[in-house]
C-alpha cells in the first residue's frame, strides 16, 4: 500500500489531554474522507530523551496512518487496554 500524500495546507484540530498525570497537546489532520492521517504531540519537558521518544512515536504513528493503519489497531498494539484509563499518549 502506498503512502497517502497530504496537501501542503490542510485543516487540523488541536486539543489538550492528560496521560499518567502528564499534560499533552495533540494536533491531528484528516484526509477528505475524514480519516486521521497525521498526528503531532507536544509536552513541555526538560528531558531530551522524553522529547525524542514522544516525537519519534508521533512520526511512526503518522506514517502508519498514512499507510492505512487504523488508529484503534495502533492503540491496541502499543499497550493493553485498561478500562477508563488512557495508557498511551500516542493514540
Amino acid at each position: 500500500m502506498s503512502r497517502t500524500r497530504l496537501p501542503n495546507r490542510r485543516a487540523s484540530t488541536t486539543f489538550d489531554f492528560a496521560c499518567t498525570n502528564l499534560c499533552y497537546t495533540c494536533t491531528y489532520s484528516c484526509d477528505a474522507s475524514g480519516k486521521i492521517t497525521e498526528l503531532l504531540g507536544n509536552r513541555k519537558s526538560n528531558s531530551v530523551a522524553d522529547t525524542v521518544a514522544r516525537d519519534d512515536a508521533a512520526i511512526v504513528c503518522s506514517l502508519a496512518l498514512r499507510h492505512g493503519a487504523d488508529p484503534e489497531t495502533i492503540r491496541c498494539a502499543l499497550y493493553p487496554y485498561v478500562p477508563d484509563q488512557r495508557s498511551s499518549s500516542v493514540v
